[in-house]
């Protein structure tokens, strides 16, 4: 039996109401930041005196972010998003990853850039993939 102090609490975590109108914007603005943050790994910025990859200041919004996530959505979604994201950057990594190894035309003299930048991806993708699981779910 419930009272009415039980229902009134429901009601407040009930997110069948919410509204969910901006709730795809939301999740790919998440989505972004963890493949920006994929890529700008091997981008060294100065902060001051500290030098730090770039990826560091762009991860660290994906957590304000995916916390915005879980305020206005509620934890379940916001679990779903997470193992969601986690899917796409593994494949965003795995296309880039295939993409790199296809031979190039003779004429093209980019690629041993490509592989400074994006050579190690796979690489990337799973140390933060264990770190962001290891920090949202413990």
């Amino acid at each position: 039996m419930q009272t009415k102090l039980d229902s009134k609490f429901f009601n407040l975590i009930n997110f069948e109401n919410r509204n969910f109108k901006y709730m795809r914007i939301v999740a790919l603005i998440y989505l972004t930041l963890l493949l920006a943050s994929t890529i700008m790994a091997y981008k060294i910025v100065l902060l001051g005196p500290f030098s730090v990859p770039g990826s560091t200041l762009i991860y660290t919004f994906s957590f304000f972010w995916s916390s915005i996530f879980v305020e206005l959505y509620g934890p379940n979604l916001a679990k779903k998003l997470i193992w969601e994201s986690i899917i796409c950057q593994f494949i965003f990594a795995l296309l880039i990853n295939l993409v790199n190894t296809l031979p190039s035309p003779s004429y093209w003299n980019h690629k041993n850039a490509y592989d400074a930048v994006v050579g190690n991806i796979m690489r990337f993708t799973f140390a933060g993939m264990t770190g962001y699981l290891m920090s949202a779910f413990l």
